[in-house]
């Protein structure tokens, strides 16, 4: 990291464990800063810091615990993955003796306990003078001299983990400001005689508390800690006054890590620099430093460390407006004049120095450049200009040209539907046409049928008549009995002997029983006399529509289905999977007598083993490492919500800044409306964003939806431009879908109170209904809705007409003028579809999305999408709101006259009432007209009777036989 760098960086490394950055495989002697740095720190904490000598190889753990032990000591120190790869390089002896320094680390003092030592030495009771014996003892029991405590502080500050840091800083041990205090606190503690030696002040205190707040700074938490505190840097900032030139350096450095921050941490510097030129009344910031600059006296580290800073200023400018105020300030304080003196000395003492100043003399913009690049732009900024406002004309030529085509094709679309109409009741005219057709047809057809058979009747009586004729000839008339046999009947008259019978004809016998049903076709060869087959056997009990039986269990064996069950097979090495689909039950199949045992006995599967061995990672060390990485991924987002919040973003298929950007422009050719409207359901709550900027600093270790939300909520006004994005693609759809039901409202409700014909039929069921009921109930004045669908209820005495049937054959033949009522009823098809609470929330949506539009279009007066949108879509929605208006009324008056609460019942109800009750009175009407085209089909037989007979046959002079037994004939038994 610039500037400095922080503890994340690894720069440390080299101080904390005596290893400079060029150590590899084998084994080096550290650098002589770094071993300065151990021995510092060794001669100034407790034995737990003593040096470990290198461990021997038969000192060494097992390797499998070394590299666990390594892996967790790798991963507490925060490194960068170079830094890793560098620590993996090392031998086990160094890897060995950087775990036994992790572990006698780990038994350092904790934060709490400088914490404690420090707060006693700022309390108050310390700078009285008059103690007791008792008080100045609890006073200084245990308290070690500040000092000391700053020393071992510094160091531990140093060379701990991150996890230490934090909770040195946290709270409640808010160990950055009491170091702060403290060191408000050394002047006067100094100017004052201590009441005990533990509690005086010794040089080099002040130093330490900047060199704490230093080692705080190189952490990451500690970075943000201190940045977040108010007047943090301004009492830091004081410090480059200080008499001691190394503690006058740790401040620069600080501010110029400060400063190196991208977020804002510059303006906090340059707030610091603001503060120390109040404080020292000084002509222009950067003064006081600037004068040290110039001292001769001034070291090297000083001149150094200030030039980082300024350079630091020039380099993390957030636009170019701050780099050249930044800039000016810098270059009147006089700082120019010393960076071009630094940079051309030939010092070999200050070659670092002249780089660091060479760098920022390259750093530095021309300001005349930028004037003249100004002027530039500003001539294609006018150029442009004119270029929008010619595009701003053609677009709105462009969308009258659009209103023109859409107001036209609204007036086709309107035609069209006319035309439909039109087409639907000329087919089903034709429909009813074809229907009385096809009735017609039947009922010729059945005519002819019937004239077939009165014609084969005509000719049977005819045959019947000429074979009475001949048989009267005869005398005699023979007549089938019911055995089959033909009895001889004489004819009235004489007899034989030519005198009158007396006895009149017998009657005829009695006609014989109907023939029995036809046999089956198997039994037609059988013999006579044999007894009718037996009644065919039920049907199963099931059915031909029924289900068949369930297949039956599998068997209670040990195997799946009754099978043998197999042992599993465990080879000696992990082996890949085969993609096969393999068979649980092969009974019936080719596999069912196959058997694998004796090929697993034949079988060396050793070679096999080594062929297709799974591959593992050869070190286990790095193994470890991926894993436990794995598990460091940062997941604040709730596990369902984060699943499809990936879904949705997968689904849409782009990148970060490209969404952004395709938000930022309410592009909608790349971003689908109905992809905005889901991710509405995805928007960062107040405590997802608290989560996320927690954990900013790692953004690379956030999860997919974690590092989607953290992107998408940079954008302003996030959820509004998806809010914009989704009302426009969707604001055609709406309207097309609402405009519609309200005009059918409107329609169906003016019908309904307007039309004279329904008004008369419901007068017509008003009268059946008092008459059939007043004598018993009461006369009713009115009925509700639901008297309709029950008029289908009450049925005549022959059970085949209902109420309605009479009810529309009297409207028919007495009222022709309700018969077509139903014409008159209008926009009863869609009104019967409508739901009240669904097109009065899509109206409300349109209203508050076209306030929407209105707040993004005085916001982003540049886009030229919702310009044009709103110019085009405030009518038609103030239209609609009008509209939407006057058919609440008209519902409020058309459910009151009907005796119906409109907060109640929706249109669907109301209006679906009707519709159902026209086509129950079309369908009646139907069904009476068929009924009444049905011919009568009921035959009629007449009997004749005696005299009839007499009379029609008696002038007939047949000679009849004589009777075989009486000897006479009929004629002569008259």
């Amino acid at each position: 990291m610039s500037g400095g760098g922080r503890r994340a960086s690894g720069e440390s490394l080299d101080a904390e464990y005596g290893f400079g950055s060029d150590e590899a495989a084998s084994p080096s002697p550290p650098a002589p800063a770094a071993a300065a740095a151990v021995q510092s720190r060794n001669n100034s904490t407790t034995n737990v810091h003593r040096a470990v000598a290198a461990p021997t190889a038969d000192e060494l753990p097992p390797l499998n615990e070394l590299n666990e032990a390594f892996a967790q000591v790798v991963e507490s120190m925060e490194l960068s993955p170079q830094h890793e790869q560098d620590l993996l390089r090392l031998p086990d002896e160094k890897k060995w003796q950087l775990v036994l320094k992790d572990k006698a680390r780990r038994k350092e003092l904790p934060p709490d306990y400088f914490v404690t030592q420090l707060t006693r030495h700022l309390d108050p009771t310390a700078k009285q003078k008059k103690l007791t014996k008792k008080q100045l003892q609890d006073l200084t029991a245990g308290l070690v001299p500040s000092l000391g405590v700053l020393e071992n502080l510094e160091v531990a500050l140093r060379t701990n983990n991150g996890a230490w840091v934090e909770e040195f800083v946290d709270h409640p041990n808010n160990g950055h400001n009491l170091l702060v205090q403290f060191m408000q606190d050394l002047p006067l503690a100094a100017s004052q005689k201590p009441v005990a030696p533990v509690l005086g002040r010794k040089p080099g205190e002040h130093h330490l508390c900047i060199m704490c707040l230093k080692a705080i700074f190189t952490t990451d938490y500690g970075f943000r800690k201190i940045l977040a505190e108010a007047d943090m840097l301004n009492k830091i900032a004081l410090n480059v006054q200080n008499e001691t030139d190394k503690t006058r350096v740790a401040a620069l450095n600080i501010l110029a890590i400060a400063a190196s921050d991208p977020h804002d941490g510059g303006l906090a510097v340059m707030d610091a620099m603001q503060y120390l030129t109040v404080t020292m009344a000084e002509p222009t910031r950067f003064f006081t430093i600037v004068s040290q600059m110039k001292d001769a006296k001034t070291t090297n580290a000083y001149k150094q460390a200030a030039l980082e800073m300024m350079l630091s200023f020039v380099q993390n400018a957030s636009d170019l407006n701050m780099l050249v105020y930044w800039q000016m300030d810098l270059e009147r304080a006089g700082v120019n004049d010393i960076v071009q003196d630094l940079a051309s000395a030939a010092m070999a003492s200050a070659v670092e120095v002249k780089a660091v100043a060479v760098e920022y003399a390259k750093e530095l913009v021309s300001v005349d450049d930028l004037a003249a690049g100004r002027q530039e732009l500003l001539s294609e900024h006018s150029q442009t200009l004119g270029e929008i406002q010619a595009l701003q004309s053609t677009v709105q030529a462009l969308t009258k040209d659009r209103d023109e085509v859409r107001k036209a094709l609204k007036n086709t679309q309107i035609k069209t539907s006319d035309m439909d109409q039109m087409v639907a009741s000329y087919r089903k005219e034709l429909s009813r046409l074809n229907g009385r057709l096809t009735e017609a047809t039947t009922i010729i057809v059945e005519q002819n049928d019937m004239m077939q058979e009165h014609r084969s009747q005509l000719d049977q009586l005819e045959r019947e008549h000429m074979l009475l004729r001949e048989q009267a000839k005869s005398g005699v008339i023979r007549v089938s009995a019911p055995d089959g046999t033909a009895l001889p009947i004489p004819m009235p008259g004489k007899g034989q002997d030519g005198q009158p019978l007396a006895a009149p004809l017998p009657p005829p016998p009695a006609p014989p029983p109907p023939p029995a049903p036809p046999p089956p076709p198997g039994l037609m060869s059988s013999a006579p006399g044999l007894p009718p087959p037996p009644a065919p056997p039920p049907p199963p009990l099931g059915g031909p529509g029924m289900a068949p039986p369930p297949p039956p269990m599998f068997g209670a064996g040990g195997g799946i289905g009754g099978m043998e069950p197999r042992p599993r097979i465990v080879p000696n090495v992990p082996l890949p999977m085969v993609n096969w689909l393999p068979l649980r039950n092969v009974k019936g199949t080719i596999f069912e007598d196959l058997s694998d045992e004796k090929p697993l006995a034949e079988i060396d599967f050793t070679a096999f083993e080594k062929v297709f061995k799974a591959r593992e990672s050869k070190d286990p060390l790095v193994k470890m490492l991926g894993r436990k990485k794995k598990k460091e991924t940062i997941n604040v987002i709730e596990q369902n919500r984060a699943r499809n919040l990936v879904i949705t973003y997968r689904r849409i298929g782009m990148g970060h800044d490209f969404l952004k950007k395709t938000i930022m422009g309410t592009d909608l050719t790349e971003l689908l409306p109905e992809h905005a409207e889901l991710l509405l359901n995805y928007v960062p709550t107040d405590e997802e964003v608290a989560a996320l900027e927690k954990h900013s600093h790692h953004k690379d270790r956030l999860d997919e939806a974690e590092r989607f939300m953290w992107e998408m909520h940079k954008v302003d006004r996030y959820e509004s431009r998806l809010q914009v994005m989704a009302y426009i693609g969707y604001f055609d759809e709406l309207v097309l879908t609402s405009a519609p039901q309200v005009e059918a409202v409107i329609a169906a409700s003016e019908a309904l109170l307007n039309s004279g014909s329904f008004r008369k039929l419901l007068e017509i069921v008003l009268a059946f209904g008092n008459y059939m009921n007043s004598a018993k109930r009461g006369t009713a004045y009115g009925f509700k809705l639901a008297t309709f669908t029950r008029l289908l209820d009450t049925k005549a005495q022959d059970r085949r007409i209902t109420l309605l049937h009479y009810i529309t054959e009297i409207v028919c033949a007495q009222y022709p003028q309700v018969e077509h009522f139903a014409e008159t009823l209008t926009g009863l098809d869609i009104a019967s579809k409508v739901s009240l609470q669904t097109l009065q929330t899509d109206v409300t949506g349109l209203r508050k999305g076209i306030d929407l539009i209105l707040y993004e279009r005085e916001k982003q007066q540049q886009n030229f999408v919702i310009y044009s949108f709103y110019t085009n879509a405030v009518h038609k929605v103030a239209d609609l709101a009008d509209r939407f208006k006057l058919m609440q009324d008209k519902w409020k008056a058309v459910t009151t006259s009907f005796n119906e609460n409109p907060q109640k019942v929706e249109p669907f109800e109301f209006f679906g009432q009707f519709k159902t009750f026209v086509d129950n009175f079309a369908k009646c009407k139907a069904d009476n007209i068929k009924r009444n085209k049905e011919p009568e089909k009921t035959k009629t037989i007449r009997v004749i009777t005696k005299d009839e007979f007499a009379e029609k046959f008696n002038d007939l002079k047949v000679d009849l036989a004589p009777h075989p037994l009486l000897g006479t004939t009929s004629k002569t038994m008259g």
